[in-house]
């Protein structure tokens, strides 16, 4: 298992364990993913489990979950700080699969690309398709939409509506959005 930390990363990995005695290990785990990436979660933690994979560093070891080796192999680790906010952040040469090429997110897309997309533009918003899985399509919202008192009014009411008449495979729209750090929505509630 190759994980490589760059040296900020390793840094501030020891920082944290020393505000924290206790904690041996940093445990990477996949949290998620949108159509382009992995979501990641970071955590110190002294206990190995049988379903983990130990990939060592000079100063602690890095927890992996045996299902997640193939996701990680070859990723960077880096500690970043901008104006923005400060984290690690993790450069992945391995991609999630999804069925954004398929006949039916094909015409999901369309329909978001045509019809829902120029409506919710007009509020500063955006909605992306992330995948089409067993009758459901997984949005994430942006922009206006993220953080609006009336993103699921919107998703429920109209676009979830109108997907599901012009593509009648799909059964329901599943807004992916964390809403709690929308920091410009067109309406708060």
């Amino acid at each position: 298992m190759n994980i490589q930390l760059t040296k900020k990363a390793v840094e501030k990995v020891l920082q944290f364990m020393e505000a924290q005695s206790e904690s041996q290990h940093l445990r990477l785990s996949v949290s998620g993913q949108t159509a382009k990436e992995y979501l990641y979660q970071f955590l110190l933690d002294q206990e190995v489990k049988e379903s983990d994979i130990l990939v060592p560093q000079e100063s602690f070891s890095v927890l992996i979950q045996k299902d997640d080796q193939e996701k990680l192999h070859g990723a960077t680790i880096d500690w970043i700080e901008s104006v923005s906010g400060s984290g690690f952040h993790v450069e992945n040469p391995n991609k999630p699969t999804n069925n954004l090429d398929s006949p039916i997110a094909i015409k999901v897309q369309e329909i978001l690309d045509q019809d829902i997309n120029p409506g919710v533009a007009s509020h500063g918003g955006h909605i992306e398709l992330l995948d089409v899985i067993d009758g459901r399509a997984y949005v994430k919202m942006s922009g206006g939409c993220q953080g609006c008192g009336s993103a699921q009014a919107t998703l429920k009411g109209g676009v979830e509506q109108r997907i599901k008449q012009l593509v009648p495979e799909i059964q329901e729209v599943v807004d992916t959005t964390d809403h709690a750090s929308g920091s410009n929505p067109y309406y708060s509630s």
